[in-house]
């Protein structure tokens, strides 16, 4: 069977450290205190408190949608309207005549790291934008 995966990665599952070290900000939140840690793991809000936000416009959106909606859980491929509508929005009216296929991440930068690790060798060059950020240096 032709692939474009990376060899690298053809049949691995790679663990992400960021999730991990989320988890274990959290388990040491429990173990020390919530005082004694700052969780700079993920790209979440919080308050001086440490405790999660959500931005007021998030929230009056998720308030509109249905219950069922909300506490379900997604698709691990993504939801096909949702996967449909971003390669639209991505391509426009210049949508070329090729196999395309969105896929679902849990978040941006899996996004980025996904497309990397999976599309690309050690010594290929990746063109990218010039804004850094510094989980870049990891993936």
């Amino acid at each position: 069977m032709e692939t474009r995966v990376a060899p690298h990665a053809q049949g691995k599952v790679y663990v992400d450290k960021l999730f991990g070290t989320g988890m274990a900000a959290k388990q040491a939140s429990i173990q020390y205190g919530k005082e004694n840690v700052v969780d700079a793991s993920m790209g979440a809000i919080t308050d001086d408190t440490g405790t999660l936000i959500c931005l007021p416009t998030v929230e009056e959106q998720l308030r509109t949608m249905p219950i069922q909606e909300m506490i379900s859980y997604s698709p691990v491929a993504g939801i096909p309207t949702f996967l449909e509508a971003a390669i639209k929005h991505t391509f426009g009216e210049y949508r070329p005549d090729a196999y395309i296929r969105a896929v679902a991440s849990a978040g941006g930068a899996g996004a980025i790291s996904n497309a990397i690790w999976n599309y690309s060798n050690v010594g290929d060059t990746i063109l990218t934008h010039d804004w850094y950020w510094t989980p870049y240096t990891t993936i």
